[in-house]
């Protein structure tokens, strides 16, 4: 037998690498796909997928709560996870104990009614592409070391023999270390039913998309995105956590007794739009939002939330379009619009619009610097028979407007195209037009604009700057313009 030419080796070899790289990687997968009890609430088991079944005989039920505990917890994209107990079970808690991160790429369904969801991991916790929720209530998935029940009660993931089960609801996500692991989402679509509430709270945060952000024909509102946090007239809530300490969630909003981590977003879109806007609340170190848009829209007759941003270092948005949009389509007003850092910079549009009956957004900014360059625009606006919110900047060093865009931006089917930075409120109707505020130490305007208009037959909002400096060049505009039948609105320009 002639031995076989090196050319025919080569390809076998390489066949044979191709095959064993494969079989490793099926065996890889197959060993991080699996749902394994650790044995501490329950008896120890690997169960059997790839529907996994978790009953309540798995965990341990303490009044409303329903405890389990596991070793690892892993879902490929043709995997579920079913959580299944008595109707009476108020919340679902559960931890993974073994020393590995989370990839959850498939689905998480639970079938007791109005039961909340707390799934907890300290090791990390990854959604994938086609990572999806099926649950009754909210969910809340933490890189915490501990969840604190109202009563004393602590359920420990990093330390499980520290822990005492309790009836107690849920009442804080407990951070041991300096440093947390990370929570990620990659074109992962997470949606929780109406008025229910979405959480991620962890370590850093980092959600990210591969297509961007699609908005409808006339720019009002953002419809599409494959990486999306969806909670419909319901509340999201993203903490990140870079010390020791606690998260602690209340009606009113987010606790963050720790220091912050870093949340970036990048082509996703956060949506509590709904009946009602929804609650969006964001705490942290750092927040930067690539191409992302933050919308809690009202579109019927039910009065928004709020949106909170609170950042203790740094808050960054840019990219191309309505990166925060609050706006109004019904009789209901829209969610309101808060935020506060040290230093905030923006290159992206954020707003409010009414296009109903209701109120647009009341916006307020607290900060210690703002820089609004290459065509950046906030603005409050009323286009039909509503009311228009106002603006409010509380700076306590500068406010800098520079630049224009050379992009393309639509709203209301409008091209905006070369806009010079803006801040401003605007009537298109026969309402009045909402007042704009501004105190600051100094005051720079570079090409900018700062103005309340009137479009239409209301007349235009009140004017009110307080700086102890101002500096404007390259015909740069401080206005209260009017190009309908309406009134201008008085301007006043105080030393602080």
């Amino acid at each position: 037998m002639q031995p076989l030419s090196l050319s025919l080796r080569k390809p076998l070899k390489m066949k044979s690498q191709l095959l064993l790289t494969i079989f490793l990687l099926i065996i890889s997968l197959s060993l991080n796909a699996e749902i394994t009890t650790d044995g501490s609430l329950g008896s120890r088991a690997n169960l059997p997928g790839p529907d996994y079944q978790i009953k309540a005989d798995l965990g341990r039920q303490m009044g409303g709560n329903l405890f389990h505990s596991f070793q690892d917890f892993n879902l490929q994209s043709f995997e579920s996870a079913t959580f299944s107990g008595p109707n009476n079970v108020s919340n679902v808690i559960s931890r993974v104990t073994g020393g590995n991160p989370s990839s959850i790429d498939g689905l998480i369904r639970s079938t007791m009614p109005s039961a909340d969801m707390y799934f907890l991991n300290p090791y990390g916790i990854m959604f994938g592409p086609h990572a999806r929720l099926d649950v009754q209530g909210s969910f809340h998935a933490s890189t915490a070391d501990y969840l604190r029940l109202q009563d004393g009660g602590r359920f420990n993931a990093r330390q499980p023999s520290e822990s005492l089960l309790t009836v107690a609801p849920v009442e804080a996500f407990g951070f041991l270390r300096n440093t947390s692991a990370s929570i990620t989402t990659q074109d992962s679509d997470l949606s929780v039913p109406e008025n229910k509430t979405l959480s991620l709270i962890g370590g850093d945060i980092d959600l990210s998309g591969h297509s961007p952000v699609r908005f409808d024909e006339e720019g009002f509102m953002a419809v599409f995105a494959r990486s999306k946090l969806k909670a419909s007239a319901g509340r999201i809530n993203l903490a990140s956590v870079a010390s020791i300490g606690e998260v602690i969630p209340s009606k009113q909003g987010l606790d963050l007794n720790a220091s912050g981590g870093q949340i970036t977003t990048n082509n996703t879109l956060v949506d509590v739009s709904g009946r009602g806007g929804g609650g969006v609340f964001i705490r942290g170190g750092q927040l930067l939002m690539q191409d992302s848009v933050v919308q809690a829209s009202t579109l019927d007759d039910l009065d928004g939330k709020s949106v909170d941003m609170q950042l203790t270092e740094s808050i960054s948005i840019s990219g191309n379009l309505l990166g925060l949009l609050n706006s109004t389509f019904g009789s209901g007003d829209a969610s309101s619009l808060f935020i506060k850092t040290p230093n905030l910079k923006n290159t992206s549009w954020m707003g409010s619009v009414s296009l109903g009956s209701g109120k647009s957004a009341d916006i307020e900014i607290e900060a210690g610097q703002i820089w609004l360059e290459n065509g950046d625009r906030i603005f409050n606006s009323v286009m039909e028979s509503g009311q228009s919110g106002h603006l409010h900047f509380k700076v306590k060093e500068i406010l800098s407007l520079s630049g224009q865009d050379s992009g393309n931006i639509v709203m209301g089917g409008i091209a905006y195209e070369n806009y010079p930075s803006l801040i401003s409120t605007g009537t298109f109707s026969n309402a009045k037009a909402g007042n704009l505020t501004i105190e600051t130490d100094h005051l720079n305007l570079d090409g900018a604009i700062i103005s309340v208009d009137s479009f239409g037959v209301g007349d235009a909002g009140e004017m009110n700057i307080h700086a102890n400096t101002a500096k404007l060049t390259n015909g740069a505009l401080i206005s209260s313009s009017v190009f309908g039948q309406g009134n201008g609105g008085e301007t006043q320009y105080t030393n602080r």
